[in-house]
Formats: C-alpha cells, sequence, structure tokens
C-alpha cells in the first residue's frame, strides 16, 4: 500500500484497521465480540487496504460506518456496506422485540412507546 492512498482516504484505512483489530487483536476490548465470536476478515481484506478500497469505495459521506449486514458472518465484500450509525444500532444482535407482528429492535421500539412488547432471543 501506498502511503499516498492512506492519506487520501484517512477514515476508511481507519476502518479497515478497527475491523482487523476487533477480529484479531484479542486482547483488544472488542475481541470478545468479534473475533471471539468466530468473526473473521476476508482473506482478500486482511493484509491489503487497497482491496479493502476497491470493494468498499470511498465512504458517501463521512458520518457513515463499517457495517456487517449479517452480523454473524465474516468481513467480506458481500456482507458489508458504509452504514449511518442509526443503522448500526438497528442491526444489533442482542435483543429483538417482537410487536404487533414485526420484529423491530429495542431502539426502535423505544421511540414507538405505544406497541406491545415481548423479547424473543434472536
Amino acid at each position: 500500500m501506498t502511503k499516498s492512498l492512506r492519506q487520501s482516504f484517512p477514515s476508511e484505512y481507519n476502518a479497515w484497521c478497527g475491523m482487523k483489530s476487533r477480529c484479531n487483536n484479542t486482547k483488544g476490548k472488542a475481541y470478545e465480540n468479534y473475533g471471539g465470536r468466530g468473526v473473521r476478515v476476508c482473506k482478500r481484506w486482511l493484509n491489503s487496504f487497497e482491496n479493502f478500497l476497491k470493494d468498499m469505495g470511498g465512504k458517501p459521506s463521512p458520518d457513515l460506518t463499517l457495517e456487517r449486514i449479517n452480523n454473524n458472518s465474516y468481513y467480506k465484500p458481500s456482507n458489508c456496506k458504509w452504514a449511518t450509525r442509526k443503522e448500526q444500532m438497528n442491526n444489533r444482535r442482542h435483543f429483538r422485540i417482537k410487536a404487533n407482528e414485526r420484529i423491530i429492535q429495542r431502539q426502535e421500539k423505544r421511540r414507538n412507546k405505544k406497541l406491545p412488547v415481548r423479547i424473543i432471543p434472536k
């Protein structure tokens, strides 16, 4: 990787480094919820920021963060996207709530307090 690529895309580079750290740094505070659960970085991205950037592209907005679409799967091109914080919050694996026969996330339930609630495991 050229230094200029890293300098041209500092936010994307930080997302790439954070992704690798969450999955590989056994001493990191996030490891338990990522690498400790078997979440890995695909071989194409593991040692190549250039490949990561080719596949993901630059962030369309500085407010976006790297998200795995399926939280139980790897970081790979077909499972990642740039997402808003709200999208990230609604894609957590901790709890789902069934309200009016619709599965919603806990945060959405807080915004819509009139729905009857039944907590179900994911």
